[in-house]
């Protein structure tokens, strides 16, 4: 059964080859361009298989039950934020790369705030 993870990761390696082949850089750094455009929930499933876990292997490590992580790496639902943290933690990223906070609206919220 194919799953929309795998079309969706199956499109973003084809996309990072024509970057390779048209722009002349290595696969990691063409994955990495285009990942970061990903969705955070494809991160997740990158991130995972980069690690070479399986998805009830990533729940234990975060000691959550593997239904809910199999619900975060779908896109069903988000983690929230002590969660979010966890899975940065363990996969050696910031937060921010996972989950995509804004940061300039949180300045300009801060701004705001001073200004008035």
């Amino acid at each position: 059964m194919v799953t929309i993870f795998a079309i969706s990761f199956y499109l973003i390696f084809i996309q990072c080859v024509d970057i390779m082949i048209f722009s002349e850089v290595s696969l990691m750094t063409a994955l990495n361009q285009r990942i970061n455009k990903a969705p955070w929930f494809i991160k997740l499933a990158v991130l995972r298989i980069m690690n070479g876990w399986s998805m009830k292997e990533t729940a234990e490590h975060l000691c959550v039950h593997s239904r809910i992580y199999q619900n975060w790496e779908s896109g069903r639902f988000k983690p929230r934020l002590v969660n979010q943290i966890r899975l940065a933690k363990l996969y050696g990223v910031p937060p921010e790369e996972i989950f995509n906070p804004l940061k300039s609206k949180r300045k300009e919220a801060g701004k705001c705030l001073e200004y008035t």
